[in-house]
């Protein structure tokens, strides 16, 4: 199309008696640019013929069975399809896998800030050696409540960190852990027991139980790429510059244009009995391990079956279609 229009200025230019260079310098290309579009193009127009069904379903047959693996040229030479037909089929196909995948996922919805909230670690490098960021984030909007770096990480500095945690921002009903040895100790627990927060660890080795979670990292690992060679302490201070960088500058659309703290500082109170629903998690996780179930397995069934019946948990299926 731009090609086009130069054409047709070049060509509306030289009615008008405008030489070479003129409309050169007018169109900001060089004189043989010129040249070319005033002549007419001598290449031939490339045929499409149309291509079998059948042979098609082949193609979209090998991208399926190869969970799109397969190259262009390989489906080409498999099927005698051009190469360019096989990239395009092999396009559309991936797109629609895709949507497929969608329609299958479940996505938990909470009803309001508060409710959960999820500490977890992330390796980061400082001048003295290996480091930690513990992160504590609301699961309803991804509002970080608080970002502590530490050399070590065991018992003690979790307690440290999710009691000034729970101690700025407030106790949530739930607290989803990582199944990591330092967060699953007795001091951790009575902690918790001490807040009335129960405390939530997904699956082992499934990231997809912790998609939030893996969302807000890619956030945390693209601002910490950007950073040179820091001391500890430099690297406290850009966890704390971070922090305010993804809550407060950061309109996200699906908080309908306002920031993740606009968002947190809107939350209305949850008024739930916080004892009523530890024993009736309880209860609901002492019947599933009757029945044989692995203890970290029915206190997460049982805490998502009490959040479900208060209406606030929701599960939506294909939500992403």
């Amino acid at each position: 199309p731009a090609t086009t229009s130069r054409n047709q200025a070049v060509t509306a230019m030289r009615e008008q008696g405008a030489q070479t260079k003129l409309c050169a310098a007018a169109l900001g290309v060089s004189p043989s640019t010129v040249r070319r579009g005033a002549q007419p193009s001598t290449r031939k127009q490339r045929v499409t013929r149309p291509l079998d069904p059948a042979v098609c379903q082949q193609v979209r047959s090998i991208v399926r069975d190869t969970h799109g693996l397969v190259g262009a040229a390989s489906l080409s030479r498999a099927t005698g399809v051009p190469r360019r037909s096989c990239a395009e089929i092999k396009r559309r196909e991936l797109r629609e896998l895709e949507r497929e995948r969608k329609a299958r996922c479940a996505t938990v919805v909470l009803a309001a800030p508060n409710i959960m909230r999820f500490f977890y670690s992330m390796h980061v490098d400082s001048i003295e050696g290996k480091a930690y960021w513990l992160v504590a984030a609301d699961a309803a909007v991804p509002y970080r409540t608080s970002i502590v770096t530490v050399a070590t990480y065991d018992a003690a500095i979790v307690i440290a960190a999710l009691r000034q945690d729970f101690e700025t921002h407030g106790a949530p009903l739930v607290l989803r852990l990582d199944r990591i040895a330092c967060q699953r100790t007795p001091e951790v627990d009575a902690l918790l027991d001490e807040h009335l927060v129960l405390a939530l660890h997904g699956p082992p080795r499934h990231p997809y139980y912790y998609g939030q979670l893996e969302r807000q990292n890619r956030e945390h690992r693209a601002w910490y790429r950007l950073l040179p060679p820091v001391t500890l302490t430099e690297l406290t201070a850009a966890a704390s510059d971070m922090r305010t960088a993804l809550n407060a500058l950061w309109p996200r659309p699906t908080l309908e244009g306002c920031t993740a703290e606009q968002a947190w500082h809107q939350r209305q109170p949850v008024d739930i009995d916080r004892v009523e629903l530890r024993r009736e998690v309880g209860c609901c996780a002492t019947g599933l391990l009757a029945t044989g179930v692995k203890p970290l397995t029915a206190r997460r069934i049982a805490i998502e079956t009490a959040l479900t019946k208060r209406g606030l948990l929701t599960i939506k299926h294909g939500a992403w279609c």
